[in-house]
């Protein structure tokens, strides 16, 4: 027994010495002089100076993750990019190329090249690197003697190990996170005065960005998109960092949404501002090369108020005199040169926001049908058109067996890429139903299977049912992309709020 209780220590010796990285978020740093690891303007990953203790600094940490069916192998992905480190390997796939950049995370069956052993050397210290390496040959995550001496070191991989040990040792220091929580002893509570509570709310400000053809990009040295509602007789409403630090590729919707106060007054919304400036709110000559500029086309205000117990809504678009496909404004990194179209800052007066729709519609019934009118922006892959992709929707109900279904909606068009194509459709046989009642919507998409299937994506729908002069919007939604159309999926339902 005292023979077997040595061996199981002995085991259990060994596998201290040679723990692993536990799963977690993590300034990155390098062991020699505990600057850490981060993005720079290039996307190029270099060692900077540690943030300062209790501050936010995103764009240090690292969510390490381990790789599904694997005991040794992690990934690393940026928490401001949500993106992961990516390296090539070289034409025989036995070596790795020098540079690393930042990919969407891969599927597991093609994850190698995002893949990397996290091997401790000494306690706490670890070696990263690329998941082909092995005996014969042995590539780190590294930094060259010439780059230590720069305030900027840019890390690379490297195969060639000669005197680099101590440039290839890493620490890695655990980043709380929101659900960390700190529980501290406190006195009896003392009496205060009688506070006001702010009614709860289901008011709102629905914000669609349209991006052209120059996207948004995030930089360590630039804020993010800040939006300014001015209300009158009341506080700024201010969202700092919109995007969230993430990108808004070329083309792309996305939406903000803005929770307004119980008693707001449709009256009193006044303005929209969008701005994004440098960091420390100016610009230097050596950031400038790298900053960022930001092609936005379109803008669509949505909003949600209620009206004597009524949702209502309305909506506010804009864009270039010249169309949705030009520019509307450019934020740019240097402002200049700024103008109505070029700058920092924009501003959408706002004069068109008190509802004119009832999001919850009259009861009333009348010999009038009803119409639908639909609203569909186009990702990255278009809708073909032609005798057999197109369109049909169909609704269903909550009290009722009852279907209405309409098709071709497009009328066998062609909705190229980043288009967003309007259709309105009177609804046969409709003068009986309750629009308060539908329940489902779904919409297909009615190509077929195979290779040379046609494929759609759709980054934006908003449809609205009208009747008797009431409105009801039954979908309104904006993703990237809010559903692929294939051919092994080609219907997508939508449950009316």
């Amino acid at each position: 027994m005292k023979i077997l209780k040595i061996f199981f220590l002995f085991i259990g010796f060994q596998s201290l010495m040679h723990s692993q990285i536990i799963p977690g978020r993590y300034i990155i740093k390098l062991d020699l002089n505990q600057k850490a690891m981060q993005l720079n303007g290039f996307e190029g990953f270099v060692l900077k100076e540690t943030c300062a203790p209790n501050t936010y600094c995103e764009y240090q940490y690292w969510d390490v993750k381990k790789v599904r069916n694997s005991d040794n192998l992690y990934y690393i992905q940026s928490v401001q990019r949500k993106k992961c480190i990516t390296y090539k390997l070289t034409p025989n796939g036995k070596g790795v190329l020098e540079f690393l950049y930042l990919e969407n995370q891969k599927p597991l069956a093609s994850i190698q090249t995002q893949s990397f052993i996290i091997k401790e050397y000494t306690s706490g210290k670890y070696f990263i690197q690329p998941s082909v390496s092995n005996k014969d040959y042995d590539a780190k995550l590294t930094v060259s003697e010439e780059e230590l001496t720069r305030p900027e070191s840019y890390l690379k991989i490297s195969g060639d190990q000669t005197n680099t040990q101590h440039r290839s040792l890493f620490t890695f220091s655990p980043v709380a996170t929101t659900s960390s929580v700190q529980v501290t002893q406190v006195a009896q509570p003392v009496k205060s005065p009688s506070v006001f509570v702010t009614p709860k709310s289901d008011n709102k400000l629905d914000i669609d960005f349209k991006t052209g053809n120059d996207n948004l990009d995030p930089k360590d040295f630039m804020e993010g998109v800040k939006i300014t509602l001015k209300i009158k007789n009341k506080t700024d409403l201010v969202k700092e960092n919109a995007n969230e630090g993430r990108e808004w590729p070329n083309n792309s919707i996305r939406r903000v949404t803005l929770n307004l106060p119980a008693d707001v007054n449709c009256q009193d919304i006044q303005e929209v501002i969008v701005s994004r400036i440098p960091k420390g709110g100016s610009a230097n000559n050596i950031t400038a090369i790298v900053g960022d500029n930001w092609n936005l086309n379109k803008v669509t205000i949505t909003s949600r108020i209620k009206v004597d117990g009524i949702m209502k809504s309305a909506t506010m678009n804009y864009m270039s005199p010249s169309g949705s496909n030009e520019n509307l404004y450019r934020f740019v990194y240097e402002n200049r040169d700024s103008n109505n179209t070029t700058g920092t800052s924009l501003s959408l007066k706002i004069n068109g926001l008190c509802p004119a729709q009832n999001n919850v519609a009259s009861t009333s019934n009348s010999n009038k049908n009803a119409s639908l009118n639909c609203v569909f922006g186009t990702g990255g892959d278009n809708l073909e058109g032609g005798s057999g992709n197109n369109v049909n929707i169909k609704l269903t109900f909550k009290n009722s067996s009852k279907t209405v279904s309409l098709n071709n909606i497009n009328d066998t068009a062609k909705w190229n890429n980043f288009t967003e194509n309007s259709v309105t459709k009177a609804i046969p046989n409709s003068t009986e139903i309750d629009i308060n009642d539908i329940k489902e919507v779904e919409i297909r998409h009615t190509g077929g299977g195979g290779m040379f299937a046609d494929n759609w994506h759709v980054d934006k729908i908003k449809i609205t049912i009208t009747k008797n002069g009431q409105s009801k919007i039954l979908v309104d939604r904006v993703g990237a992309p809010i559903h692929m159309f294939t051919g092994d999926s080609r219907s997508k339902k939508f449950i009316v709020e």
